[in-house]
């Protein structure tokens, strides 16, 4: 955090989410309004003089609006030369808008428009990042009586930043991914489908890692 900000990428930050503020409080169906891309390149110098506060030195968030609702975040990779950016608007909202590297990726929708990823994303390594994604109303291990409004069952988007390819990873009908953690071991992908599992290190799901 000691590198100085550049002054005038911090305004293109401020300009961008003081639009995309504008957008995601339109009220109703507000995600299927056309958002610009966000600046690329970013850091997190840049991110904290744009007001951006930190749940840690790689993960930046700000409130679009009071009740804290409607928000960014911004997830680096761990040398932090790659940005997921991610834009939850008003309540009526379920999941998120997703950029890395200011490319939009195409998160799965509703079909009415709502998108259904999590608010926050994970990176494997400097080339790949995940984020949970909801929905899966049909599977067979979903408990309705939860409230959430993704469904309790999750599955995974992966996104490759190097060749800009996603891959997506959801539960099998016996599998009941309520926290889904990817990481990466001897070439390959470990999939564990919560906390408990991953503690005890008993992936759900190996699979190799794409070249």
């Amino acid at each position: 955090m000691a590198e100085a900000p550049n002054q005038g990428r911090t305004g293109l930050l401020q300009s961008w989410t003081s639009e995309v503020g504008e957008l995601a409080l339109q009220g109703p169906g507000s995600f299927t309004r056309i958002y610009p891309a966000p600046p690329r390149n970013l850091t997190p110098p840049e991110c904290a003089a744009a007001g951006f506060r930190f749940h840690n030195e790689r993960s930046a968030y700000s409130r679009l609006d009071d009740t804290g609702t409607s928000t960014i975040h911004i997830d680096f990779s761990p040398h932090l030369h790659q940005q997921a950016v991610l834009v939850k608007g008003a309540e009526d909202w379920s999941g998120a808008l997703l950029w890395v590297n200011g490319e939009a990726v195409p998160v799965p929708r509703a079909e009415d428009g709502n998108p259904l990823c999590e608010q926050a994303a994970r990176w494997v390594d400097d080339r790949f990042v995940y984020v949970e994604m909801g929905g899966l109303w049909n599977h067979p291990l979903l408990d309705p009586n939860k409230v959430d409004p993704l469904g309790e069952i999750r599955g995974l988007l992966i996104w490759d930043a190097i060749k800009h390819v996603q891959h997506d990873e959801l539960p099998r009908a016996n599998q009941a991914w309520t926290a889904p953690t990817l990481i990466a071991r001897d070439n390959s992908w470990l999939i564990y489908p919560n906390a408990v599992a991953l503690k005890q290190d008993r992936p759900d799901r190996v699979i190799p890692i794409p070249r």
